[in-house]
């Protein structure tokens, strides 16, 4: 622990006696800066896929909806028949959110990244399609008249659940 510990400390002097020559120096200064990347490295077949499959991910990341999901979580709570406790499930699909992320940045090694996109893709149009279903169905429900029917508000909290766990 003690050498780990020196090596950065060494390290953070070594940094720091590069950065006072940068600062004494000014032409040490300006071609450090002339290094820098432009957009056309961009153009390169070599960052122009990594590029675009990152960008893509971000696309598909902003777009599935996670942000009204999480916003409106305590309004679909309530409309499924949550009146009372659509805080508190609010609070369970957060904890869920919490454990589905440290779960995936452990298994993002072994599964591998297009893996884990690939399923937590099709967890989460599964967990849309099946909320869409629920709340279709309870809109659209016959009158029972008195009869007790079947309670399945389980499946919105089990729909959102399963779509925070696809997304993380």
């Amino acid at each position: 622990l003690f050498f780990f510990f020196s090596f950065l400390t060494t390290e953070l002097r070594l940094e720091l006696v590069i950065c006072k020559q940068t600062y004494n120096h000014p032409f040490l200064l300006l071609s450090a800066c002339r290094d820098r990347m432009s957009i056309r490295e961009f153009a390169k077949p070599s960052l122009l896929r990594p590029f675009a499959i990152s960008m893509t991910i971000h696309f598909f990341q902003q777009t599935t909806g996670i942000n009204a999901v999480m916003f409106y979580c305590a309004t679909i709570f309530q409309k499924a028949g949550f009146q009372e406790n659509s805080t508190a499930v609010s609070i369970l699909i957060a904890v869920i959110q919490l454990f589905a992320a440290a779960v995936s940045i452990l298994m993002i090694d072994r599964g591998g990244r297009r893996f884990l996109l690939i399923v937590g893709g099709l967890g989460m149009c599964f967990s849309c399609f099946t909320l869409g279903a629920y709340f279709y169905l309870t809109i659209n429900a016959v009158p029972t008249h008195g009869k007790v029917g079947f309670d399945i508000s389980w499946v919105a909290v089990t729909s959102v659940a399963v779509y925070i766990v696809g997304f993380a």
